[in-house]
Order: C-alpha cells, then structure tokens, then sequence
C-alpha cells in the first residue's frame, strides 16, 4: 500500500474548510443564544473541544458523530454545520461561508436559526442531566463478567 504526502493546495482546501466550519458553529451557538458550557452539556461534547472547534486559528477536523451532536443539541440538520454541502470540494470553501453560503440552499444558512427561549434551554439541560444520572445508574448495575 502506498500513500501519498498531501499537496499545499489539499491541505490549504482542508483548512479553508475547518476555518468554515468554526465559524458557523460559532455563529449557530451565538444565535442560539447559548454559552459553550451550555452545548457542551446538551451534546456530550467537552466544553473544551468545543472551544478548539469553534477557534480559526488553528485547524480543526471534527469526527462525524462530533458534527451530529453538536447538530442534534443546536436542533439543526448536520448539514448546517458542514462548509460546502452539496458543492465539490475546493480551496475557496472559506469565503463561501463568510459570504453567506450558497444562494439555492437558503434554508441551511446560520443566519435563519433562532435563539432557544431560556426556558427551553432548561428544561433541555434538566433532561440531558436526568439522561446522564440514568446512563451511570444503568452503567453501575451492569454485572462484571469475569474470565474463566
């Protein structure tokens, strides 16, 4: 098997994209209207990584089940997160986000998602947090299996 060393141009499409993605995942949590501790509590995603996501100095490189989360706690389709859907993969994906994305697909822009009502966010942060005690009760009466 052999691989390949990653060309400049690859590798700058790549970051264009992470630098794209930290910024419509900040703008969608700041829409929202919640902190980093607050998605971090609804997606199960670390308050610290989802700092270093939403940061554009550096780059960032989400695993799937991170993007459908972070989509999942913001109530929005995955896709809203993703720089480019629907468009091949090329170096200019960060100015496409900055400017507003692409025309025929209005309805995944940033800019059309609504603040949570405080009290929604509430009750969402109560039933992530009866979840989590649930998931730990079960984890703790598991039987251990031993090995014979």
């Amino acid at each position: 098997m052999t691989y390949s060393v990653p060309s400049q141009a690859s590798l700058l499409a790549w970051i264009t994209y992470g630098e794209s993605f930290a910024g419509i995942l900040r703008q969608v949590r700041v829409r929202r209207q919640i902190s980093q501790q607050i998605l971090a509590e609804l997606s199960g995603v670390s308050r610290s990584q989802i700092s270093n996501l939403e940061r554009t100095d550096r780059f960032v490189d989400p695993t799937l089940s991170t993007v459908y989360k972070l989509a999942q706690a913001l109530e929005v389709p995955p896709a809203v997160l993703l720089p480019g859907v629907g468009e091949l993969v090329t170096p200019l994906c960060a100015g496409m986000a900055q400017e507003g994305g692409r025309e025929e697909a209005a309805v995944l822009h940033p800019e059309h998602v609504a603040p949570f009502p405080a009290s929604y966010v509430e009750q969402r942060r109560r039933d992530q947090r009866l979840a989590s005690q649930w998931q730990q009760r079960r984890e703790w009466k598991r039987p251990v299996q031993r090995q014979v």
